[in-house]
């Protein structure tokens, strides 16, 4: 199961505040006793040339950002087409939600509610720090390109 934690892209590539919907879903058969342990595995992914660069700058200009549609997306095939230039993909150590959340983490019986229980306090609590982990696992693990590496000199070098 593969999902993004900040349930978006960030186009600056500023980590944003994890949302854990669909952590907590993916972890929900751990709380109730289902299986013996998940396992998360962080991954990063950096590449050279954004796909959506020249209307991030439109939209810092000011121009709203375009409605997606089907036939945006069928316009899009041009755009894959380019070449962006190098892609990285790097997966940090992974995290076993038994060991992280320790076994006091469990719910005392497996519940057969049709619909899943919501997290307890504590459930949720150990979701957003595990959450909060897997996003600064990504951000140790990604590699600094080129391009970011000069933007960012230059807006240092310019507030300097």
């Amino acid at each position: 199961l593969e999902f993004f934690l900040e349930g978006t892209r960030s186009r600056t590539s500023k980590a944003l505040h994890p949302k854990i919907g669909l952590l907590s879903a993916a972890c929900q058969p751990f709380f109730d006793l289902k299986v013996h342990d998940i396992t998360v595995i962080p991954v990063s992914i950096s590449y050279h040339e954004r796909m959506e660069s020249h209307l991030y700058v439109d939209e810092m200009l000011g121009t709203p950002k375009p409605k997606e549609s089907l036939r945006a997306l069928l316009k899009a095939r041009t755009v894959l087409q380019h070449n962006h230039g190098r892609m990285h993909v790097r997966f940090a150590t992974p995290l076993s939600l038994r060991e992280f959340c320790g076994a006091a983490a469990h719910r005392q019986a497996a519940t057969t509610q049709p619909h899943p229980q919501e997290p307890t306090a504590s459930e949720r609590q150990a979701l957003n720090a595990l959450a909060n982990r897997v996003i600064a696992a990504q951000q140790d693990s990604s590699v600094i390109m080129l391009p970011a590496l000069l933007a960012a000199v230059c807006l240092w070098h310019h507030m300097r």
